[in-house]
């Protein structure tokens, strides 16, 4: 009886957290304005449910590491990007409920909750006031502003072409290109058409924290572009594609 016991308790375990994941992203600090030649790995955990309850950086202790609480329908999030991020997601069935900093755009009056609709069977993945995500094909994503698509763009994978993360709308060569070759991610910055500069330093990406259930790659997305606002953008296909 205390075997069955014992074994009934290692299988509800192993179910648990069966869901548990982790990715390592290596960042070089070159890519950022002022940024040295190191490259600092960033490593991101989901507990068993499969949502983002850590991001670490392994070698840089210099890094403010960010207080991630995950509750039943309720996720706070609390980072050196405050003002700018998502600070608080709120679960429901066909919807997400955020708020955010005073310089986020989900910011509204009176810094009320913004419901965000989720349609995972549907081409638009998500869609709150500002901002429209689509998926245009199983290698293509396109992410748009709605309120005020003449300055910004926002950020559209393509298979051929990788992850481009335009600036303004206005002037669509400037611009940052992720472009992923033999496995490292080449980060190119275009000023204008024939002015650009490519980055010596590769971005790495080690694992995949994508799930099956689109709202929890939703939420993800949500909590790592709260956190560190360049790695959302990098990692921005791996969320929403299974094999961008």
């Amino acid at each position: 009886m205390k075997t069955a016991v014992f074994l009934l308790v290692l299988l509800e375990s192993v179910f648990a957290y069966g869901q548990v994941k982790s990715l390592d992203i290596h960042i070089p600090n070159s890519i950022m304005r002022g940024g040295d030649d190191k490259i600092v790995i960033y490593r991101i955990t989901t507990n068993e449910q499969g949502i983002i309850n850590s991001i670490t950086a392994v070698n840089n202790s210099e890094y403010i590491v960010p207080e991630i609480i995950v509750c039943d329908r309720k996720i706070t999030i609390s980072s050196d990007r405050r003002v700018y991020s998502i600070n608080q997601i709120e679960i429901d069935e066909e919807c997400l409920y955020v708020k955010g900093g005073g310089r986020s755009i989900f910011t509204r009056d009176g810094n009320q909750a913004m419901p965000v609709s989720i349609t995972p069977t549907a081409n638009v993945i998500y869609e709150h006031d500002e901002i429209r995500l689509e998926k245009k094909s199983d290698k293509s994503l396109e992410e748009t502003f709605k309120i005020n698509p003449s300055r910004f763009s926002g950020i559209s994978f393509f298979e051929t072409i990788s992850i481009v993360d335009c600036r303004y709308k206005n002037n669509p060569q400037n611009k940052y290109t992720y472009e992923k070759r033999n496995g490292a991610v080449f980060v190119t910055y275009y000023r204008m058409m024939d002015e650009f500069e490519e980055y010596s330093d590769r971005i790495k990406i080690e694992g995949n924290i994508h799930c099956d259930s689109m709202k929890t790659n939703i939420i993800n997305y949500f909590i790592v572009y709260s956190v560190y606002s360049l790695a959302a953008r990098i990692l921005f296909p791996f969320f929403f594609l299974e094999n961008p």
